[in-house]
Formats: structure tokens, sequence, C-alpha cells
């Protein structure tokens, strides 16, 4: 089970419980049909005392597609802290050859595009995309408004700079049109400034005064 960090979810996977604990499969079988676990996603079961909730669901993703995927997009910016973050879809990151079963309320990225480097492990034991790569995840996914008010507020909470983001996009420029389009255009307006705006106002009122 997962029990790292300040929250514990009583989630497990069938590996875990089959392989390294001992259960048998067949008691896994029986618990299952009895409604003592419930199927969060193919392979991981919860408690069924335990409600459902956005973080389980991170949690689920994360041991179906360990140890490969990790959490981006939308998802990556919720658990970062950023505001007016979706978080009805989990979206989650595995490398392209990575084909998993999952329910309608998962996003899986296959991509080409995948390094070690582009994600952390919290302290929670979620793995989720590196600032950066999860902006580069929200450009493919959301217009220019809603992607500088994620940038503005990742540099508000210190994740990233403006200096920093040049650098990773010198590094990854030829990784996507759209997210070199849209980081561009954020760090124009941004590289003169020496702190985030903080409210749609601030940033309402800045983009009029250009």
């Amino acid at each position: 089970t997962h029990a790292r960090g300040p929250h514990v979810r009583p989630l497990v996977s069938r590996h875990q419980l089959v392989d390294l604990i001992g259960v048998s499969p067949s008691t896994y079988t029986r618990s299952r049909a009895k409604g003592l676990v419930v199927e969060v996603v193919p392979g991981v079961v919860r408690f069924a005392s335990s409600p459902e909730d956005f973080m389980m669901r991170c949690m689920a993703v994360q041991l179906r597609t360990a140890p490969h995927g990790f959490l981006s997009g939308w998802t990556a910016g919720a658990l970062a802290g950023l505001r007016s973050m979706h978080r009805q879809v989990i979206h989650v990151t595995v490398p392209i050859h990575v084909e998993l079963a999952m329910p309608s309320w998962v996003d899986v990225h296959r991509s080409r595009w995948y390094s070690d480097s582009d994600r952390i492990v919290r302290a929670d034991g979620l793995v989720v995309a590196t600032p950066m790569r999860m902006l580069w995840g929200l450009a493919a996914m959301c217009n220019q408004h809603r992607f500088d008010r994620a940038a503005e507020d990742a540099w508000h909470l210190g994740l990233i700079t403006p200096a920093t983001a040049w650098l990773y996009l010198e590094h990854h420029r030829c990784r996507g049109k759209d997210g070199v389009a849209k980081l561009e255009q954020w760090l124009e307006g941004a590289s003169g400034r020496n702190r985030a705006t903080q409210s749609n106002l601030e940033r309402v009122l800045l983009e009029a005064l250009e």
C-alpha cells in the first residue's frame, strides 16, 4: 500500500498483494467479488470503505503506470498548486511503447519524448512532470490566456523563472510547434518584469498597457 507522506491512501495493486505480500490470486478475486475492495483502475484496488477522490485517483494511476509513468498536464498543475486546473481527468505520460487499459477518466499521453530528467518524485511518492515539462504539456491543452495564467502561477510559486524557461525552450524548441509558440509569447511579456503577476486583473491591465 502507499503510505509515504502525510496522507495515507488505502490503495494497493494486484502485483503488490500477490507477488510481494503473498496473497493468493483466489483470495484477491474473492475480495473483489464480495465488495471488500473496489477496482479504481485495472489492477489497482481501494478499500470499499474509502471514498474515491482526486488524490486517490492520482495514486491509482501512479501504481498502474509504474515504473515509467508520470502525472502530467492539468494533473501535474493541480498537484503543483496552480489555480483553475482541471481535476476530473487524470493526465499521465508514458513512453510511446507502453499500452495500458484505463478508465475514461484517465488520459494517457504516449510520448516519444520521454526522459527521467523530466519527472520528479514528490514526498508523498507521486511521480510528476517537472514544472517546465508540465507547462509544455499545458501549452498543448489550453489557449494562450490560460497558458499565460498557468505560467505566471508557476513563476509566482517559485517553480520556474523566465530565465529557466528560456533555457528550456532553447533546448527543446523542436519538440512541438504549439508549445514553442505559446511559451515564446508568454516570455515576450514576462522577460521585462522582475516578478510574476498575481491576479487576472493585473494581467489584463499589463496587456492593456502594452
